[in-house]
C-alpha cells in the first residue's frame, strides 16, 4: 500500500495513517511517499517497513552500510544539522505540550561519530551483529561508525575467542585499553597476543573473571574513576564532560547533595568539589565499591555511599539536604522515589535523562510541588534518536 509519511514521532519514526490508525515507520521522513508492509499490528497502533518511492529534499545517502537492516541508528540518512532540528523540535514540543514549559531548549552536540565507549552485539553461528529492529532478524557487522576505532579492530578478530552464540559487551576507556565481557555457555578461547594487540586488559565471561583484571579507569574532568566491568560510565566522554561543567555550573557552593542511582560516584564525585557533603546511592555493588575507592584515588573526603535499592534507602537516609540529584536507568524513576522526593520538600532538584519519555512522565508528577528552572538537553548518542536533557527544578514558594 502507497501512504504519505506526515511527519516524525518523538524516537525519530514517520508517521502514516492506514483507514486512520497510526502507523510508525522506521527511517523515513515527512512528506516522502511510500509503498507499506505492515510487520506488527496492534489495537491502536501498526508498525511498518517502507520502500521510499519518493524522497525528502533533506534525505542523504547512509555513510553506514547496516542503516537498512541494523536497529541500532535511526538518523544515518539525514545531514547532522537536521537531526539536531528534529531533536531539538522533539523535546522542545514534548516539554510544551506535556509541562507547558515554553523556554527556548539548547540541545549540545558536537556531531561527530566514532564516539562510543562501548557496544553490545548478539553472536549467532560464530558472527556478531545486532537484530533489526523490533524482529530477530541478526545483521552481522564488521565495523559500526558510532563506536570508537579502538571497538572497531578489535570487532573485526572477534571470531578468535570462538564464541558460536551468546553475547559480547566491549568496553574501551581514555586510553584505549578494553574489557570483554562474554556471556556463552561456548569455551572460550583466550589468544594473549592478540588480546595484547588489541590492548584488552580483562575478559569475563558469565560474570565470571578469565583473563586479566574486571575493571579499568577513567578520566573526566579532573576525577579519575575505576569503573567495573558493570558498572554504568557515560558512553560519550566530550558531550559527558560539557554536561558535567554544565551541571557544576547549576549548583551552589556548600550545599549538602544526594545523589540517586549515582554508580561509581560519576556526577557526585564532580560535585563533591564544591558541595558540603554528597550522599550517593546505588543497587550495584561493584559500583558502590568502585565509588568508595575512586573518593580515595582522588582523595575527596566528603562523598559517602549506600547500597541498596533507590526507593528503599533513601526514605531511610536521615537529614535534610540542599539539592537532590537524579541520574536514573532509561525506566525513570520508581513511584516510591518520586513519593520521597515529594514528602522531603527539598529546595532544588537535578533530573538528568536518556529517555525523554520517562523524564516528561515523571515531571508530571514532580511539578505539583517544584516549578521548572532550568531545561539543556546534551546529544550524547548522535545518529540515535536519544537524547540526554538536565532539568533544574525549584521548590515553589508556598511548598517551602
Amino acid at each position: 500500500m502507497k501512504e504519505k509519511i506526515e511527519k516524525l514521532d518523538y524516537d525519530g519514526r514517520g508517521i502514516a495513517f492506514i483507514d486512520g490508525k497510526i502507523t510508525f515507520v522506521p527511517k523515513t521522513l515527512p512528506e516522502e511517499m511510500v509503498e507499506l508492509e505492515i510487520i506488527e499490528e496492534n489495537k491502536k497502533y501498526n508498525i511498518a517497513k517502507a520502500n521510499v518511492l519518493s524522497s525528502s529534499a533533506k534525505r542523504i545517502e547512509s555513510k553506514c552500510p547496516y542503516f537498512d537492516h541494523c536497529g541500532g541508528c535511526q538518523f544515518h540518512h539525514v545531514k547532522a544539522e537536521d537531526e539536531l532540528l528534529i531533536k531539538k523540535s522533539s523535546i522542545q514540543e514534548q516539554f510544551e505540550r506535556n509541562l507547558n514549559y515554553d523556554e527556548e531548549i539548547k540541545v549540545i552536540s558536537n556531531q561527530l561519530l566514532w564516539y562510543r565507549n562501548k557496544i553490545s552485539l548478539k553472536v549467532l553461528d560464530a558472527k556478531f551483529g545486532y537484530y533489526e529492529e523490533r524482529s530477530h532478524d541478526f545483521v552481522e557487522i564488521q565495523e559500526c561508525l558510532i563506536v570508537k576505532d579502538t571497538i572497531n579492530h578489535l570487532i573485526k578478530d572477534l571470531t578468535f575467542f570462538k564464541i558460536n552464540s551468546g553475547y559480547i559487551i566491549i568496553r574501551s576507556n581514555y586510553n584505549n585499553e578494553i574489557l570483554v565481557i562474554i556471556e556463552s555457555e561456548d569455551k572460550v578461547t583466550l589468544n594473549e597476543d592478540l588480546l595484547k594487540k588489541h590492548r584488552v586488559i580483562g575478559v569475563l565471561q558469565n560474570n565470571k573473571l578469565i583473563y586479566g583484571q574486571s575493571f579499568y579507569y577513567e578520566r573526566l574532568n579532573g576525577v579519575i574513576y575505576k569503573v567495573s566491568y558493570n558498572s554504568f560510565f557515560q558512553i560519550n566522554l566530550e558531550i559527558a564532560s560539557k554536561l558535567f561543567d554544565y551541571v557544576n555550573k547549576l549548583v551552589k557552593p556548600n550545599l549538602r547533595i544526594i545523589d540517586l542511582y549515582c554508580g561509581a560516584g560519576t556526577i557526585g564525585l564532580q560535585l563533591a568539589k564544591n558541595a558540603k557533603e554528597v550522599v550517593g546511592v546505588e543497587i550495584v555493588k561493584n559500583a558502590v565499591i568502585n565509588g568508595i575507592n575512586n573518593a580515595k584515588i582522588n582523595k575527596i573526603n566528603n562523598i559517602k555511599f549506600s547500597l541498596g535499592n533507590v526507593s528503599d534507602v533513601f526514605k531511610k537516609i536521615k537529614g535534610n539536604f540542599d539539592l537532590i540529584v537524579v541520574d536514573p536507568p532509561r525506566a525513570g524513576l520508581d513511584k516510591g522515589t518520586i513519593k520521597t522526593i515529594l514528602q522531603r520538600k527539598t529546595k532544588e532538584l537535578i533530573y538528568i535523562s536518556c529517555n525523554p519519555k520517562t523524564l516528561i512522565r515523571d515531571l508530571k508528577e514532580l511539578t505539583s510541588i517544584y516549578k521548572i528552572k532550568e531545561v539543556q538537553c546534551f546529544d550524547m548518542f548522535f545518529r540515535t534518536a536519544n537524547l540526554e536533557t538536565i532539568v533544574l527544578l525549584e521548590l515553589k514558594l508556598n511548598f517551602s
